[in-house]
């Protein structure tokens, strides 16, 4: 924007009748220690008025000096918060200092070791074993002369046409799989699986996810029985929800449901 003009000699001094219409303009632009647009009536008039322009000027000037002097404030209160935080820092008792150095040096290190191991490992706390027949775990094939195998999520277990399968949490049974059943371990405690078809009978609280719907069972059993068009869900104590694309539903101890391809 062009420089203000000083106004001309024949301009008036006293406050006009133009002077009390832009009185609310100036005193904005005054506030916000802003420059007249050019062309704009208030710079104009500004040209023109010396009484106006004087106190524009002014108002320009009062406003620097506050915009400095709060400045000026803001910068000595974060010296004295500098200067105050090494002080407290300076007093600490030197036991305290060098604990928080000993925290830093050797337990944090610990922690992210600690956590980037359990991080890295796959296993679970859930183990399978054969309850008769033999059944398939990845690639391998296992009856039930074996021991029980240790779980890792993402492993897949099939059971044969006449075997039957248990997944454990230490001592506790907390899944059955019944003939022809293909599941998939989804978490350490057998808190979330993938059913892709057979039977399987879950206890606790427990998550099965299917091609159809997501079932989660509350504090109670229920048996899934499934193939490619769908599940037949049997609540046999505790509750349910069920989440498929007709929305939520809730099924009760002793209820039956299906849910897929009728």
């Amino acid at each position: 924007m062009e420089p203000l003009q000083e106004p001309s000699e024949s301009a008036p001094e006293a406050t006009t009748p133009e002077c009390a219409e832009l009185r609310t303009e100036l005193a904005r632009a005054c506030e916000g220690a802003l420059v007249p647009e050019a062309g704009s009536p208030l710079r104009a008039h500004l040209r023109a008025c010396r009484a106006c322009e004087a106190e524009y000027r002014e108002a320009l000037r009062v406003t620097a000096h506050i915009a400095r002097e709060r400045r000026v404030a803001r910068e000595e209160q974060e010296r004295e918060q500098r200067r105050n935080e090494r002080l407290r820092l300076a007093r600490s008792p030197r036991s305290r200092r060098s604990f928080s150095l000993a925290i830093r040096t050797l337990v944090l290190p610990a922690l992210l070791i600690l956590l980037l191991t359990r991080t890295s490992n796959n296993e679970v706390e859930a183990h399978v074993k054969a309850l008769k027949g033999e059944y398939s775990l990845g690639v391998r094939r296992i009856d039930a002369t074996k021991l029980p195998q240790p779980l890792r999520r993402g492993d897949w277990i099939v059971t044969g046409d006449d075997s039957a399968a248990s997944l454990t949490l230490g001592a506790r049974h907390e899944v059955l799989l019944e003939p022809r059943t293909r599941v998939c371990v989804e978490d350490r405690s057998l808190g979330r699986m993938l059913f892709d078809s057979g039977a399987v009978v879950l206890r606790g609280t427990r998550t099965l996810t299917t091609a159809h719907a997501v079932i989660e069972l509350e504090k109670g059993e229920l048996r899934a029985v499934g193939d490619g068009a769908g599940v037949d869900l049997e609540v046999r104590s505790g509750s349910c929800v069920i989440s498929d694309a007709s929305g939520e539903r809730v099924l009760s101890a002793g209820e039956r449901a299906r849910v897929g391809a009728p």
